[in-house]
């Protein structure tokens, strides 16, 4: 472990629901004071006037521009979410539930999930876990709408989790 924050921190296999699919729900996961740092140097992109509402923009933070406009908070957490401490991490909290949902996937991995190699996406290597960190902004929103409907994530995408960050005052979304 790292001194660096985790969103799952303090997590254990028993926090996991399996239904209707399993999962994880943390409020809080982050201590006030690192979600406070972290939530007030937020990358804020620019819009143009003419984009619609609920518009969904994704930026990488290791893109060359994106990084460079980061504070070094946001560096160390986004790097510790893609690093092989933080897959082993997962796989504390989660392991038994990818498990029971995957009961093949150790045999396909060739290994434990504990000894599956772990390399953040972008990064010249052949780990068969890759992980990957998104900023993700929505434009405001001024009629009810939703940015996406019901959908399914890449096949091949086995763990997606969601850091909501709202903005001060924003009550309505993110549930």
């Amino acid at each position: 472990m790292t001194d660096t924050p985790s969103i799952l921190a303090g997590a254990v296999p028993a926090d996991v629901a399996d239904a209707p699919f399993p999962h994880l729900l943390r409020l809080d996961c982050l201590e006030p004071a690192v979600f406070a740092d972290l939530a007030g140097a937020f990358p804020r992109p620019s819009f143009p006037a003419a984009t619609p509402q609920n518009f969904l923009a994704l930026l990488d933070p290791f893109a060359a521009a994106v990084d460079a406009s980061l504070t070094e908070a946001w560096r160390r957490f986004a790097a510790h979410h893609v690093s092989a401490a933080f897959w082993r991490e997962m796989v504390a909290v989660l392991g038994p539930a990818l498990r029971r949902a995957h009961p093949d996937l150790e045999a396909r991995l060739g290994a434990p999930l504990e000894a599956v190699p772990a390399a953040p996406v972008d990064a010249a290597s052949e780990a068969p876990v890759r992980l990957g960190v998104q900023f993700g902004f929505n434009t405001p929103v001024t009629t009810p709408s939703s940015v996406r409907g019901v959908h399914i994530d890449k096949a091949r995408r086995l763990v997606s989790a969601l850091l909501y960050m709202p903005e001060p005052g924003d009550d309505a979304g993110g549930d």
